[in-house]
């Protein structure tokens, strides 16, 4: 029982980068991310390819203060100056968070998300990263209550529903989890996230 307990939680760990890399994605491309990652995501699962990510060569051994271009090193220290130039710029902030996050920078990364929120509160995108940020660092804490808090604003976001359902499968709390992919698929039995969902149930109860 302790052996399939233990593949369980990896395979929710595994569901929850999905969402989230989804989540991210999902307003940027069409494509169904969660398709063509199905079995192959891991705790070390691909970035998002926008138009940040995409400098990053995709071939190339992963980011680290070795090997990141020099290239997405200045421009990373040109965002910087911007941001001290301009506070408010909350557009040079996402971008420059976003680097540190492809960089492995996520405590960083956090910290520059969290002020666009001081600026905005109500920012979805930023939620949304701030919760796969947290839980790279496996901070699920964290990550419940920035999902809670896009919920906030935004309660009929379908992305928030099952980001805060798979947390709470992570965290043990199968009812919880249940009740929320159950209620997506009743609502928007035609959404990605209901298809999610019924395969994160499936997972699930197992």
């Amino acid at each position: 029982m302790k052996i399939k307990m233990k593949y369980l939680y990896i395979v929710l760990f595994l569901i929850i980068v999905l969402s989230i890399i989804f989540s991210i994605n999902s307003n940027r491309s069409k494509s169904n991310l969660a398709e063509k990652t199905e079995g192959k995501v891991s705790a070390d699962s691909q970035m998002p390819t926008d138009e940040i990510h995409t400098k990053l060569s995709a071939t190339a051994p992963k980011p680290n203060k070795n090997n990141v271009s020099k290239n997405i090193i200045h421009e990373m220290e040109m965002l910087k100056k911007q941001i001290e130039k301009v506070p408010n710029d909350t557009l040079t902030m996402k971008k420059y968070a976003e680097l540190l996050f492809a960089s492995h920078k996520q405590s960083e990364a956090i910290n520059y998300y969290k002020r666009i929120l001081k600026i905005d509160k109500k920012r979805k995108d930023i939620y949304l990263n701030l919760v796969f940020a947290y839980y790279k660092l496996r901070d699920l804490g964290n990550a419940e209550l920035f999902t809670k808090k896009l919920i906030k604003y935004y309660p009929n976001d379908l992305v928030g529903q099952y980001n805060l359902g798979a947390i709470y499968a992570s965290q043990g709390k199968k009812a919880d989890a249940t009740s929320i992919w159950k209620n997506i698929i009743a609502k928007s039995p035609n959404s990605e996230q209901a298809k999610l969902a019924k395969s994160s149930l499936d997972k699930l109860n197992q």
